[in-house]
Parts: structure tokens; sequence; C-alpha cells
């Protein structure tokens, strides 16, 4: 797998990525990738 790092994300965005994963018990990072993965129509791993 490889590292990314994303540049000029809005504030309310981040915010509202940790508070999913607040409310989930996840990190935010399987929160981030899941939307990736959601936006981008990719299925599986």
């Amino acid at each position: 797998m490889t590292q990314v790092t994303t540049r000029q994300v809005e504030d309310e965005w981040v915010a509202k990525a940790k508070a999913k994963a607040a409310e989930r018990g996840v990190s935010m990072n399987t929160v981030l990738v899941e939307a990736l993965r959601t936006g981008l129509g990719v299925n599986g791993t």
C-alpha cells in the first residue's frame, strides 16, 4: 500500500471525518479510505 499526503483539505471536511470516526469507533484514516473507495467507485480492498 502507498501512503499519500493530501493538502488544502477544508477544515469542515476534517471535522466531519473526525466526528464520523469517533461515532463509529474507528480511525479517521479508515473513514477517509472508505470515502475515497466510494467516491472512486472501487469495490473490495
